[in-house]
């Protein structure tokens, strides 16, 4: 979801990775936020960006060159 609208790897207008990964569209969102909301530094204010990732399950969402080294 962004700003309550539905987005997914196939209607997303403004992420086109050339390898689509779930893990890695979720860091890449959190990290565009981050720098949108923290344009203008506060000095002596800190700042906690909590990502959630979602929790593994079958079939295991890894890539397949990850899978084959391990």
């Amino acid at each position: 979801m962004r700003d309550n609208t539905l987005i997914t790897a196939a209607n997303d207008p403004e992420y086109r990775p050339t390898e689509y990964y779930y893990t890695d569209a979720i860091s890449d969102h959190a990290t565009k936020i981050h720098w949108r909301t923290r344009a203008r530094p506060m000095p002596g204010k800190p700042f906690l960006l909590y990502v959630a990732y979602t929790a593994a399950h079958w079939p295991m969402h890894a890539r397949e060159q990850d899978i084959r080294e391990k």
